[in-house]
C-alpha cells in the first residue's frame, strides 16, 4: 500500500531535522489531506471480471467510499427577461 501522505511527512520531518541540526529554521507549508484517492486493483476473481476500482478513503471515518464519476459544479443563473404568467390564476383549491 502505497501513502502518498504517510511518506512526504517524513520526508518534511527529515529535511526539519536537519535544518535543526545545521542551526537553520525550516518551515513546512506540508498538510495532511482528510482524503486520499484510493484504487483496489482485481488481479484475480472466481466467477467475475479483473480491473481496477477508484475509490476515496476518509481518513477521519477510516473507511473506502466510491469515487465520484464527476466532479461537484456550480450552478449559476443569468438573469433573463422571461415573461412570466399572469398571478390571477382560476383555479380552485381543495380545503385542508
Amino acid at each position: 500500500v502505497y501513502r502518498d501522505d504517510v511518506y512526504r511527512e517524513a520526508q518534511e520531518k527529515e529535511k526539519e531535522m536537519k535544518a535543526k541540526a545545521d542551526g537553520k529554521e525550516y518551515k513546512s507549508n506540508f498538510a495532511m489531506k482528510k482524503e486520499e484517492d484510493a484504487e483496489i486493483i482485481i488481479g484475480k476473481q472466481r466467477n467475475g471480471p479483473t480491473g481496477t476500482v477508484k475509490l476515496v478513503f476518509q481518513k477521519h471515518f477510516t473507511r473506502f467510499v466510491d469515487a465520484a464519476i464527476a466532479p461537484a459544479f456550480e450552478v449559476e443563473y443569468e438573469d433573463a427577461d422571461i415573461p412570466m404568467q399572469d398571478t390571477n390564476s382560476n383555479f380552485e383549491m381543495p380545503q385542508l
